[in-house]
């Protein structure tokens, strides 16, 4: 009898669990939606010419946007949360060749101090263009 009783209340607990930490924030999606507006997504890549891109823009601690010269953005979404990235860090790029690709390390660095908070890994990377 205590059973079904201790199954019910876990799953009550659990129906009541405050949202994962990797949803969104109403602010970063505003940022996201914005920054994307008008733009369809394409296949998704592991790895883009650095030489090309201007940015980053942080969206949350799990979203880096990337802009390229034919005005291609370029989403970013790390395999992981990524705590210490946030949209007033900077980040710091550790090349290893002349592409940023998936699974590459990204340092971030506080701006006011310019000291290192630590590193995360990049996800692949989803183009968006301008739609017809």
């Amino acid at each position: 009898m205590r059973l079904p009783l201790l199954i019910a209340g876990v799953a009550a607990l659990l129906g009541a669990a405050p949202a994962p930490d990797d949803e969104r924030s109403p602010r970063a999606q505003a940022k996201l939606d914005k920054a994307l507006a008008g733009r369809v997504a394409g296949a998704t890549v592991d790895c883009v010419d650095v030489a090309r891109l201007s940015g980053p823009s942080i969206i949350d601690s799990r979203t880096i946007l990337y802009r390229d010269m034919s005005r291609r953005v370029w989403r970013n979404d790390l395999p992981e949360q990524c705590g210490i990235l946030r949209p007033e860090r900077i980040v710091v790029l550790q090349l290893q060749g002349s592409q940023l690709c998936r699974g590459d390390a990204i340092d971030i660095l506080d701006r006011g101090l310019n000291v290192p908070m630590g590193s995360c890994r990049l996800g692949g990377f989803t183009p968006y263009e301008k739609g017809q």
